[in-house]
């Protein structure tokens, strides 16, 4: 198998590329390659993150309907510190549409101790927290109009206070996806799982926020490109709330994103293709 990736121009991402070719031997080019000559003849491209000229690689395997893996923060214990987690996923931002029912093993080895269910609370009192897309994924799929569609939508079903809380620091891209600053929003007095506790549900375009969300029991609506989205409910169900009372099938979205997330080591030895 042919595999081709792209650097990020930044070290410690480029070097978790360079974990996921080794397997195979494959090839590392800079996106400028990408500009120059369009994707490789490859069988399977890598990729990590959006910024700096991945983004485009990204929109350019979609348009084409080729098969590639994406790279990005992990849904579990993220960071880059070892042993350096990260979520991969095939022909896709994030996990999804659908459950996969992967065994509970590795979420238990690896991640329970951290991320135990609190109970489903259902819904509360409290408003209905939105949280937009950043600038960068807005380019990535196009969701700039997101957070009004949202807002019309939710006023079609209720007059329940909205509160709508931006990502406290918001990467601005470019037309070509290149980052241009770092936004500063104003920081909030609450913490943002406070904000999630005192929610009645909370909607979400793709923030891995959906992932605490389920962790503390509290409905979330999201998009199809967010890691939730198979235990999502509707925004229709704000109406009257009574569907909440359902608890979706959390802990299985969780062991499903177990298997969805690798480590350095793991990439090295090339689990990801293999589970995925």
């Amino acid at each position: 198998m042919k595999v081709v990736g792209y650097e990020t121009k930044k070290v410690h991402t480029t070097e978790i590329v360079k974990a996921m070719l080794e397997p195979h031997r494959g090839q590392l080019l800079p996106t400028e390659h990408f500009l120059a000559n369009g994707l490789p003849d490859a069988d399977l491209i890598i990729i990590s993150g959006i910024l700096r000229g991945t983004g485009l690689v990204y929109k350019e395997c979609v348009k084409q309907g080729r098969d590639f893996l994406f790279i990005d923060h992990a849904y579990f214990l993220k960071g880059y510190e070892h042993p350096n987690w990260m979520r991969i996923t095939k022909n896709r931002h994030t996990f999804g549409p659908r459950l996969i029912n992967k065994p509970g093993d590795r979420f238990q080895e690896h991640f329970s101790g951290k991320y135990p269910l609190s109970p489903w609370r259902g819904s509360a009192d409290g408003p209905i927290l939105v949280l937009p897309p950043t600038n960068a994924v807005s380019w990535l799929f196009g969701a700039h109009s997101w957070e009004d569609r949202v807002l019309r939508e939710i006023r079609r079903y209720t007059d329940h206070p909205i509160k709508v809380r931006e990502k406290p620091e918001d990467p601005i891209v470019d037309a070509n996806g290149n980052l241009t600053q770092m936004k500063l929003n104003p920081s909030k007095d609450v913490p943002l799982a406070e904000d999630i506790m005192n929610a009645r549900a909370v909607v979400i375009y793709n923030s891995n926020s959906a992932i605490e969300c389920a962790k503390l029991g509290v409905p979330v609506i999201c998009d199809e490109n967010c890691a939730a989205y198979p235990i999502s409910f509707k925004i229709s169900d704000l109406g009257d709330c009574s569907a909440f009372a359902n608890e979706p099938p959390r802990q299985q979205l969780f062991d499903d994103l177990a298997y969805g997330q690798y480590t350095r080591a793991e990439m090295r030895q090339g689990l990801p293709y293999k589970s995925l």
